[in-house]
């Protein structure tokens, strides 16, 4: 016959639960358990086993309650049930329990543990022990709440996640009968001896089950075992708990058989002996059928309240090919991204300037987003979760900006290990570790660091006109740290930075800028960020989420005497958001948006270029001034915001209003949301007041205008939602963005000390954008995973004195992005980018007249944005093998930008005199090799 073996000393607890339904805070369910007080014992519930075979749950439907004004909530249902192994300390004190746990089961049927209900204790005869003993029925509670398993609840035939109230019962086992006493009948009846007490199993064969490749514990799979040779078959099965370990206790001495299946694994056979009065303790290491990340994505479904919100996993970034696995990067493959120029970092996001778009990490600013040459972001995948991209209409905790918003949001750390991986390319060498302190706190560890300088050394030549003193190299770090004292508070703490630097030396400046005082120039970029964040959640009607971050930041560009930037702020952040359930259909979201700078600035250069200016000559001889130390500035935002569910539709009002004290001026955004939700369908549309003051030097009064006001906008979308199947998603969105009140150059003066300067600036620009946005995406199914973006867009803008639009700078007609994977057998993946854009609009010169005091050529333009360059496109590949080991992966990846190395347009340049122009080109063909481990 074959026994089940739990591995514990006596029986694991019964389950039960009764369980009532209604809407929670968010709109989805919260299940209760209807629980008695005493422990089963007191009340006839007692559920008994034996020693070696344990108890099964109780395998009734659960009793939904259902209110009929909820009729289309369906509570989950038990689909996996699990065995808690009896305390052994429990066990040999005769004392029995009962433990109700609270139970997040999110979306997927998985359950995790969020607190303790009840714990209760007693002894054999029912008498309560103190709450504070602690004989183990929590954690053997938590260890089999881990590997329980449901169909997940549905709201409206969605899954959705719920939190329930779950009981294990533990009673104990009889004792065993004393043996009948024995002698004749005429003898005196002899006193029969007290029995031995109990002999406790004991464990001699115990096991560990990891990943290989990845060592992480495997937690509910089933071990079972059988005795060679015996007749008839003896074998027994365990479960393994949240460690990943499995127990079998007084096997017989022989050669056991051991066996697992679990789905998505190999199956492991093997067979180990067991000999009398020793312990057999062993590691597997089982291999995953594909390592894959998507086929272990779980995506839970976020509230959807905002128009476009386009959200990528860190598995998703990790592999889009042309993107160098960057997160920054492969937004440009998002609908409403204009394609930027190679190696200027800049995103351009629905026909706004690149400074219009703002760069979050949990809601605190960067200063700078990419390292020099706009290769790589300064935000690094394996510190971040997932990002959010908002191309409009984004909520009211954000803004300060007319074109969109990108926020980060940080690794969730929960190892249970020490685990990281080095990256070795031809660009970089990135190192990650992550690691627990503890039970309740973890730290993640980054770093990164170009080797460009090393290469470009090591090929320009001793006697080449410009020599590089520091060749261009990046650094980037992290630190990570977590810790959770308890369920209702979460801290976090990060500190990044980045550093930049190239410097060049030139044989003879003169030559290519007559009027050099220096042969020198160089580059610098750097800056730190230390955040704290906290997260206090005691109930589900209340939540508070407070970010505070300090941050230097220093830009130091100097050129051959005639130019130099010296900027160099101290910056504090603090945004603060609580939310109110008031109801199942009302939440209210209360928030502060705070930042404050001291800058110290010092310029030498001539009128910075501005959009629609037209090619500008660079001319020392035009150079101004400007210095300021301790220059303060601030920006305060309170805000607001409604969530209501109202059948179908959910509206999301907000209010926001900032007080800019550069502008000295309020600003004042009102903002609505608006979706309706059926089935695999979703109708959805915005509106939205946005404002953002000028750049620091069109404030400037050497450079500027002091009186500038703020910019300002309105953002108007509208668009549909399908998901036909699970794995494809449509999205088209018809957008239309005004623009008023934009800072452009002008011919003004004003007067200044009784004198007429002028002013450079002024508020007298407006604009206009509108178009529409397609995506189709299809998430990792079948082998496959990708997305096809494609957006249709005008970008105009009106001159002050002009009746006619004219094309903006970045104005990009048609943009167009196919994205697709492919995973083939043995652990190889394909992928493939392409894009096609339409060509920038630019100025062409007309012709070129000589100037006899600057020997030389100036350019004489045509009409502005008259002219179109050539469309870019270009296709980039990837090709991914990763082998595995028992503790650790290794991967190799080839990385080709510009797979047919196409001249793709950068801009136009013209000879000495103007008469003849071409097409300057951007990178060519670029095959990036690297290797990865991961452990």
């Amino acid at each position: 016959m074959m026994g089940l073996h739990t591995g514990s000393t006596a029986a694991a607890g019964r389950t039960s639960w009764r369980a009532t339904t209604k809407r929670s805070a968010t709109g989805s369910l919260v299940v209760a358990a209807a629980l008695a007080l005493a422990l089963p014992a007191a009340h006839g519930q007692t559920a008994r086993g034996q020693t070696g075979q344990a108890a099964q749950p109780e395998t009734g439907t659960a009793a939904a309650e259902q209110s009929a004004q909820q009729p289309l909530l369906e509570p989950p249902v038990l689909k996996r049930a699990a065995d808690a192994v009896y305390p052994e300390r429990a066990l040999a004190e005769r004392v029995q329990g009962r433990v109700v746990l609270e139970l997040e089961i999110d979306a997927s049927g998985s359950a995790s543990v969020v607190g303790v209900s009840q714990s209760l204790a007693a002894t054999e005869q029912g008498v309560a022990l103190p709450k504070d003993s602690d004989y183990g029925f929590e954690q053997a509670a938590r260890e089999a709440a881990g590997r329980l398993h449901f169909e997940p609840a549905r709201e409206n035939g969605v899954p959705v996640p719920v939190r329930i109230e779950y009981s294990f019962n533990f009673a104990l086992p009889p004792l065993a009968a004393p043996p009948a006493a024995s002698g004749s009948a005429t003898a005196a009846p002899a006193r029969s001896p007290e029995p031995p007490p109990p002999r406790a199993p004991v464990v001699n064969f115990a096991g560990e089950l990891l990943e290989r490749g990845t060592r992480s514990k495997l937690v509910g799979v089933l071990v079972s075992v059988t005795r060679k040779g015996s007749r008839p078959p003896e074998a027994y099965e365990a479960t393994t708990d949240a460690s990943g370990r499995f127990r079998f206790r007084d096997l017989a001495p022989g050669i056991w058989k051991l066996r697992l299946d679990a789905q998505g694994y190999y199956a492991l056979d093997t067979e180990e002996r067991v000999s009398a009065g020793e312990r057999v303790d062993v590691r597997y290491y089982v291999e995953r059928g594909s390592y894959n990340p998507f086929e272990v994505l779980v995506e839970a479904p976020r509230a959807r309240k905002e128009v476009n919100r386009r959200s990528l996993s860190r598995e998703e970034i990790l592999r889009v090919p042309g993107t160098l696995g960057d997160p920054v990067l492969v937004v440009e493959n998002l609908p409403g991204v204009a394609r930027a120029f190679d190696g200027t970092g800049e995103i351009i996001v629905r026909g706004s300037a690149p400074e219009d778009t703002r760069i979050f990490v949990e809601g605190i600013e960067l200063p700078l987003v990419y390292h020099f040459g706009g290769l790589k972001s300064v935000l690094p995948a394996s510190m971040l979760e997932s990002i959010d991209f908002y191309p409009g209409n984004f909520g009211v905790q954000y803004g300060r900006a007319l074109g969109g918003i990108f926020d980060a949001r940080l690794k969730r750390l929960e190892p249970d290990g020490v685990h990281g991986s080095l990256d070795i390319s031809l660009l970089d060498t990135a190192l990650f570790l992550e690691m627990p302190l503890g039970d309740k706190a973890a730290i993640a560890l980054g770093a990164r660091r170009s080797y460009i300088d090393f290469v470009l050394n090591a090929a320009i030549p001793d006697d080449a006109p410009i020599g590089l003193i520091t060749a261009p190299r990046y650094y980037d770090y992290q630190v990570l740290a977590v810790y959770r004292p308890a369920p209702a508070h979460d801290l976090r703490f990060l500190f990044l930075g980045s550093d930049d630097r190239l410097e060049l030396l030139f044989a003879d400046a003169a030559d290519v800028v007559p009027l050099a005082q220096s042969n020198g120039a160089s580059f610098a970029t750097r800056f730190n960020r230390a955040m704290l964040e906290y997260r206090y959640t005691p109930d589900r009607t209340f939540s508070n989420h407070l970010r505070v971050a300090l941050g230097k930041d220093v830009i130091d560009v100097q050129g051959l005497g005639i130019f130099k930037l010296d900027i160099r702020p101290t910056t504090l952040q603090v945004r603060n958001t609580a939310a109110f359930t008031l109801s199942p259909a009302v939440r209210v979201n209360l928030g502060l948006d705070a930042i404050a700078s001291v800058t110290d600035v010092f310029v030498l250069a001539p009128s910075p270029p501005s959009e629609g200016s037209g090619p500008q000559d660079f001319d020392p001889r035009t150079s101004r001034t400007a210095s300021e130390d301790n220059d303060i500035g601030f920006s305060l935002a309170p805000f607001i915001e409604a969530e209501l569910q109202v059948g179908r539709f959910r509206l999301v009002p907000g209010l926001r209003l900032d007080y800019f004290e550069a502008a000295s001026e309020f600003s004042f955004d009102p903002r609505l949301l608006v979706r309706y939700d059926w089935d695999r369908f979703a109708l959805k549309a915005g509106v939205a007041v946005v404002h953002q003051e000028p750049q620091p030097w069109e404030y400037s009064p050497e450079f500027g205008n002091p009186d500038l006001r703020l910019q300002a906008g309105a953002q108007y979308s509208v668009g549909v939602e399908a998901r036909p199947v699970e794995y494809l998603r449509a999205d088209f969105t018809l957008f239309y963005k005004s623009l008023y009140r934009l800072v452009g150059p002008t011919d003004a003066v004003r007067a200044s000390n009784e004198q007429l300067v002028p002013l450079y600036f002024d508020n007298n620009r407006t604009g206009r954008v509108y178009g529409a946005e397609t995506f189709i995406e299809h998430k990792f199914a079948n082998n496959f995973r990708g997305w096809l973006s494609y957006t249709l867009m005008r970008a105009e803008r009106l001159d002050a004195g002009s009746n006619d639009y004219r094309p903006f700078d970045f104005d990009q007609t048609h943009i167009f992005a196919l994205v697709a994977s492919y995973r083939l057998p043995r652990n190889w993946e394909l992928g493939l980018r392409w894009r096609i854009v339409s060509g920038n609009p630019y100025t062409p010169v007309a012709y070129g007249v000589y100037v006899h005091e600057r020997d030389e050529y100036v350019a004489v333009p045509g009409a502005l944005n008259s002219a179109r360059a050539p469309s870019f496109h270009q296709m980039d590949l990837r090709v991914d093998k990763t082998w595995v080991y028992d503790v650790w992966r290794l991967s190799a990846y080839l990385s080709v930008i510009n797979a047919y190395n196409r001249k793709n347009p950068q801009g136009i340049v013209y000879n000495y005199d103007f008469s003849d122009s071409d097409v300057q080109g951007g990178l060519p063909i670029i095959p990036i090799i690297g290797v990865k481990g991961e452990w």
